[in-house]
């Protein structure tokens, strides 16, 4: 039930407790308007949306689907700004070949002042194409002229963050099966170098979020973005109850002064973030903790 999203363990509990053991129970007694299941997820308005695909967003999500979302982002994120560069955190990023959603960092060339601009034009883009089906976050001031539904959200900085479902477009779906074909028709279904997924999937709806930040928190965003949770728990307790200083995904900053941490380059890199934090750097996959 936790893979929807905006479902909890705790409201998941309650529902199987009161008689809605699976999500075709809860997706059926919400589209009859049942009181029960109204009542414990009262204005959930982005679950109640989610829980139609509940089937697509539980399928796993195989890395050459994910590459190619991502391919599908950059070009979109390219004909707005030459010069972003999109690219997997993540699992992905970490080396996993199978997930169940898609994080994607889109890293803006210039200060945060623009990264707002770019999302706006970016969003104007996607609803009119095949991929952006379904957005999930609430609307936010900042883009009201477009009435999206973007949310920004961080304790430290004003960044432009689009939690959505999109599906590849036909043409690009058909691309990725006859990929995979390919690739079993060389006999290498059962081989870690082919692409994965079955050869005959559906066209799904995915879970995916878009991050976008500014070059010069680059390295923050992909040390935080990048996972896991367990491992970013770990060192963000490091950084407080050993080093003294606040790590987020968006800069570091003293907890006795208030003052950001100053580093020798104006865009310091994940492996400088950690050096000053006193640890070894570790490679992405490296950090399956």
């Amino acid at each position: 039930m936790t893979k929807v999203f905006g479902l909890g363990r705790s409201t998941a509990q309650n529902l199987y407790d009161r008689g809605f053991p699976s999500l075709d129970d809860i997706v059926r007694a919400a589209a009859a308007s049942d009181p029960v299941v109204l009542q414990i997820l009262g204005s959930r308005d982005t679950l109640l949306r989610c829980l139609p695909h509940h089937r697509d967003l539980a399928a796993p999500l195989y890395r050459d689907e994910a590459e190619m979302f991502v391919e599908l982002l950059s070009d979109a994120f390219r004909a707005v700004e030459p010069r972003m560069c999109v690219g997997l955190a993540g699992g992905f990023r970490r080396g996993q070949e199978c997930g169940h959603d898609l994080d994607v960092l889109c890293v803006h060339p210039d200060g945060k002042q623009q990264s707002p601009q770019v999302m706006e034009r970016v969003l104007a883009q996607l609803r009119r194409s095949e991929l952006l089906k379904l957005e999930l976050t609430e609307h936010s001031a900042g883009l009201h002229a477009l009435d999206c539904d973007v949310h920004y959200r961080d304790s430290d900085d004003v960044h432009p963050k689009l939690l959505c479902l999109m599906q590849l477009p036909p043409a690009h779906h058909s691309t990725l099966l006859r990929n995979r074909r390919a690739w079993q028709a060389a006999g290498f279904e059962a081989s870690a170098a082919a692409p994965g997924g079955p050869a005959d999937e559906p066209r799904r709806l995915r879970r995916v979020d878009v991050i976008v930040i500014p070059h010069h928190q680059r390295g923050f965003g992909l040390l935080g973005w990048t996972g896991t949770s367990l491992y970013e728990r770990d060192l963000r307790r490091w950084a407080k109850e050993v080093r003294g200083v606040h790590l987020s995904n968006y800069w570091m900053y003293s907890m006795d002064t208030k003052q950001p941490v100053p580093f020798d380059s104006d865009a310091p890199g994940e492996d400088e973030i950690l050096a000053k934090l006193g640890l070894p750097f570790l490679f992405p996959w490296e950090r399956c903790a």
